[in-house]
């Protein structure tokens, strides 16, 4: 997962919820469609750790999967997955093209953009 970029950017970042099984292709499509005027993007690899060292409780209540930085390993694609081992939190590469189960969080960012900046 290569890291792209320089400094720091500021991120407004959300959970997604779909309550139920769904694929990688079908949740990024209700990501992209949750708000055109301001898309949400599906979270790269460094948002998904920078999220997983802010917020360390929430990978106890479900995973959170960040499908925006996908990974070939051994002919199959892989995405970040922040999760509960045991008593322990982790971090695991999932198959992007396995269903994912209904109590699974997609995690979504977009730049925050200052109103002097976007001028």
């Amino acid at each position: 997962f290569p890291i792209v970029g320089e400094g720091q950017m500021e991120f407004e970042d959300t959970l997604f919820h779909f309550d139920r099984d769904i694929s990688s292709d079908e949740a990024l499509a209700e990501i992209a469609k949750a708000d055109p005027k301001n898309p949400w993007l599906p979270a790269k690899a460094e948002n998904t750790l920078a999220y997983g060292a802010k917020n360390p409780e929430e990978q106890w209540e479900y995973p959170i999967i960040g499908l925006g930085s996908v990974a070939e390993v051994d002919g199959n694609r892989h995405v970040l997955n922040l999760y509960r081992d045991g008593s322990k939190r982790g971090l695991i590469l999932s198959w992007f093209d396995d269903d994912w189960l209904a109590y699974c969080r997609f995690l979504a960012v977009r730049r925050i953009v200052s109103p002097t900046s976007a001028s």
